[in-house]
C-alpha cells in the first residue's frame, strides 16, 4: 500500500464584478447606483491518497480531498450613492456572497489503476487510471432560483451530487542524458443531474514537465498546465459562473529522504485565463503552493 499526503494553498482568487441591484428593507430587489462587489477567495486543500496494490500491475486508488474556502466581500462605490442606497447594496451583497468561511470534504475519487514499466522504450513508464467520483461533497439548491426570489443562497459547492466518470493518464520517458519528459491528463465527465437539477462541468487538466536531477536525491522540474472547463447546468440552463480555460506554469522541487519518503514542493503560477461565453463571476486564478509527501 502507498500513501500520499498533500497540502495546497492559493490566496487571492478575484471574483469582483459590477452590480446595480440592491435589497430594500422589505427584502425586495431594487435598482441602485452602479457599484462593485469586491469578492476574493482563499482556498486551502488537503488531499490524502491511498493506493492499494491488488496484483501487479493493478491497484485501487482512493483520493480524499478536504477544502477550506475563506471568502472576503465588500462594496466599492462607483456612482454617487446615499446612505440608504449603500444599505441596500450591502443587503444584496450579503444575500449573494457575504464574508464567510466554508469547509468540507469534497467528492472522493475511486479509481482502478494500471501501469507498465518499459512500455515502449527502455526506461519509459505509462499509467492509466479510470473510475468514478463519489458524491460525498456538500451540494446546494439552485442559487439562481433563490436569487430571483431575493432569497439567501450559496454558489460554492463541494461536490456535484452525482457519480462522475474519471480518467487519468500519465506517461514519462527519458530525454537527453539525464532529463525526463512527463505528459499527463486528467478528466472528469459528469453525465447525470443531481437531485437539485445540477450537472457539473466537463473538466480536463493536461500538461507536461521536464525534470532533471540536481544531486543524488534532489530533482528540479518545470512545466505547463492547461485547465479547460465547460459550463455546468441547472435543469439544462447554463450556469454563467462556470466555463474557463487557464494556462499556468509549474515549478517543482523533489527530494527522497533516507527513509525512502518522497517530498515535493511545487509552485503553480497563472499565465492566462480565458472565460467562456455566458460569463459570470469567474474567479481569476491565483498562484498556488503545494507541499506533498509520499510513503
Amino acid at each position: 500500500m502507498r500513501l500520499r499526503f498533500s497540502v495546497s494553498r492559493a490566496a487571492g482568487f478575484d471574483g469582483s464584478h459590477l452590480e446595480d441591484r440592491g435589497l430594500d428593507a422589505f427584502g425586495d430587489l431594487i435598482t441602485v447606483p452602479l457599484h462593485r462587489h469586491v469578492v476574493t477567495l482563499d482556498i486551502t486543500r488537503v488531499v490524502v491518497q491511498v493506493d492499494y496494490i491488488i496484483e501487479e500491475p493493478w491497484a485501487l486508488r482512493l483520493r480524499v480531498p478536504y477544502e477550506t474556502k475563506k471568502r472576503s466581500a465588500a462594496i466599492e462605490i462607483i456612482d454617487p450613492a446615499t446612505a440608504s442606497d449603500i444599505e441596500a447594496m450591502q443587503r444584496n451583497l450579503d444575500l449573494h456572497h457575504g464574508e464567510t468561511l466554508l469547509s468540507g470534504v469534497r467528492d472522493l475519487d475511486l479509481l482502478a489503476s494500471w501501469h507498465s514499466h518499459h512500455w515502449r522504450i527502455d526506461g519509459d513508464f505509462l499509467a492509466i487510471s479510470f473510475g468514478t467520483s463519489l458524491p460525498t461533497g456538500e451540494t446546494e439548491e439552485n442559487p439562481y432560483l433563490a436569487a430571483a426570489s431575493a432569497e439567501a443562497h450559496e454558489h460554492i459547492q463541494f461536490g456535484s451530487g452525482s457519480y462522475d466518470p474519471l480518467l487519468e493518464l500519465f506517461y514519462a520517458r527519458p530525454v537527453g542524458m539525464e532529463s525526463t519528459l512527463a505528459l499527463f491528463a486528467t478528466g472528469r465527465f459528469p453525465v447525470n443531474e443531481n437531485k437539485e437539477g445540477y450537472r457539473g462541468s466537463n473538466s480536463i487538466v493536461a500538461g507536461f514537465s521536464i525534470s532533471k536531477p540536481l544531486s543524488v536525491d534532489w530533482q528540479g522540474s518545470m512545466g505547463i498546465v492547461i485547465q479547460d472547463e465547460d459550463h455546468a447546468t441547472w435543469s439544462g440552463a447554463i450556469d454563467p459562473n462556470t466555463g474557463y480555460r487557464a494556462i499556468s506554469a509549474q515549478i517543482g522541487l523533489g527530494h527522497i529522504d533516507t527513509g525512502n519518503r518522497s517530498w515535493s514542493l511545487s509552485l503553480t503560477i497563472p499565465i492566462s485565463n480565458e472565460v467562456k461565453s455566458g460569463t459570470g463571476e469567474n474567479y481569476d486564478p491565483a498562484t498556488a503552493v503545494t507541499i506533498a509527501v509520499g510513503f
